[in-house]
């Protein structure tokens, strides 16, 4: 794959990761006011958010040739 369709789809993960992060923080805002204490649909909405965009990251390193293959 060339590099430059490489970081092209990074670039649009991160406007998605973007727009899913504020999306989040309403979410968290929202049940951190109602209940006052973190419950765990915050924790797992966190947890995918950062296992996807690690991943993300994790690809497109392979993909640019800045990481051995595992």
């Amino acid at each position: 794959m060339a590099p430059d369709v490489a970081t092209l789809l990074l670039g649009s993960t991160g406007a998605c990761a973007a727009f899913t992060c504020i999306k989040a923080c309403k979410q968290t805002y929202l049940c951190w006011h109602r209940s006052g204490k973190v419950n765990a649909y915050i924790v797992m909405v966190w947890l995918e958010w950062t296992s996807c965009l690690s991943v993300s990251l994790m690809s497109w390193m392979f993909l640019e040739k800045r990481t051995p293959p595992w």
